[in-house]
Formats: C-alpha cells, sequence, structure tokens
C-alpha cells in the first residue's frame, strides 16, 4: 500500500501537469488574440465602438412582400483563410426563423469590397449565407444547399444595414416553403427589401421569432 508521502507525491505531478496544461492554453489564447489583432483590426471595432473580442453578433426582423415575415441573427468574425492586405474576410454562422416556425442554420461567408483595414464602418460588404447540410462537401445534390442568399450593405455606425437584392423573393416561394428553382443569386428583378441589424444576443432573437408565429 503506498504511503501518505508517496500519494501526496503523485498528486502534486498530477496538479503540476494540470497547471502546464492550462498555462499552454492561455498561451495559444492570447497568442491568437494577439495575431488577430494584428492582422485584423477591424473586426474589433465592428458595430461603430472598441469591442474586447473580435466579432459581433446582431439580429433583425424583416419582411418579404411575396413570403413573409422572417427574423435573422448573424455572428461575423474574422475569416481563418488569409486575404490580401486590407482585405476584410468574414467567416461566421446565421440562423433564418419564419412565421411557420420553420429554422434554417446557415453558414456566413463575405467580406468587405475593398480595403477595411482599421474599421468597417460605411464599407460596402457582401455577405453570402446558405444551408451546408451534413456531409455536403460530398453531396452532388445542390438543392440540399438551399436557402442561398447573398446579402449586400454596410455597417452604419452600430448597426449592420442590409439589402436582399431579391435574394429572398428568389429563395421561397409565396407560402414560406423553399423555392426549390432558385436561381441563388442576386435578382433584383423581384424587387429589394432592406433591413437594419441591431447588435444583439440569441435571446433576443429567439423572443422575435416566437412573436413572428401567429
Amino acid at each position: 500500500m503506498p504511503s501518505a508521502a508517496t500519494l501526496t507525491q503523485r498528486s502534486g505531478r498530477r496538479g503540476g501537469c494540470l497547471a502546464n496544461l492550462l498555462g499552454v492554453v492561455v498561451i495559444v489564447m492570447v497568442i491568437g488574440y494577439g495575431v488577430t489583432l494584428i492582422t485584423a483590426p477591424w473586426a474589433f471595432h465592428m458595430g461603430g465602438a472598441w469591442r474586447a473580442t473580435p466579432w459581433w453578433s446582431g439580429w433583425a426582423r424583416l419582411t418579404s412582400p411575396k413570403s413573409g415575415d422572417y427574423g435573422l441573427f448573424v455572428t461575423l468574425a474574422p475569416a481563418r483563410r488569409v486575404g490580401r492586405r486590407g482585405a476584410a474576410s468574414i467567416d461566421g454562422d446565421a440562423t433564418l426563423c419564419d412565421a411557420h416556425g420553420r429554422r434554417y442554420v446557415l453558414h456566413l461567408s463575405g467580406g468587405a469590397i475593398g480595403h477595411a483595414w482599421l474599421d468597417l464602418n460605411g464599407r460596402p460588404m457582401h455577405l453570402y449565407l446558405v444551408n451546408r447540410p451534413f456531409g455536403a462537401t460530398f453531396r452532388t445534390d445542390h438543392a440540399a444547399w438551399r436557402p442561398r442568399l447573398n446579402l449586400f450593405g454596410q455597417f452604419v455606425g452600430p448597426d449592420l444595414v442590409l439589402s436582399d437584392r431579391g435574394a429572398f423573393a428568389d429563395a421561397f416561394n409565396a407560402d414560406g416553403s423553399l423555392n426549390r428553382s432558385a436561381a441563388g443569386y442576386p435578382r433584383p428583378d423581384l424587387g429589394s427589401v432592406t433591413f437594419r441589424l441591431k447588435s444583439g444576443s440569441k435571446r433576443d432573437f429567439d423572443a422575435a421569432c416566437k412573436a413572428l408565429r401567429p
């Protein structure tokens, strides 16, 4: 049977290993934070003010004349891919809900058009939202990648103002169901919807989705 001293030594070694591991994790996080601060300083200024975290979340309620009311929640963050110097490449995710209780979890990509080194405020942006089901990379049935929404706009102070250039009218039928023959690219001939996303939490968005339902 191990002595009390031996057990104490073993416990000390385990505690030391845990502390070392925690220290490595903290160092990696600090390095990652510093790299983002240097390579994508704009990420800390989304929404018109300095923020400690390099991401921005916001939501909006919008109405498509064709298919009704929707709620949209997005989270924007710097993309991991390396773009040209001064380019603001964005990755993130989005959730779309409608008045019928449907929800779509979407992948978000895009960025600022042109250079936006320190601040995105007033910089034209293009965001592409697409449904990417499990195993989508290996699927040839691209109908499963719907809805696909191209959105255009810019940060105006604390808000993100976007126009869909006909994307919702193209992506959804009049009853709110997915349009399986949607083009998936801007259709301004179908009419544009402009909406304003305000900084907010997923809880705010969930409450807005609940209010959409009759």
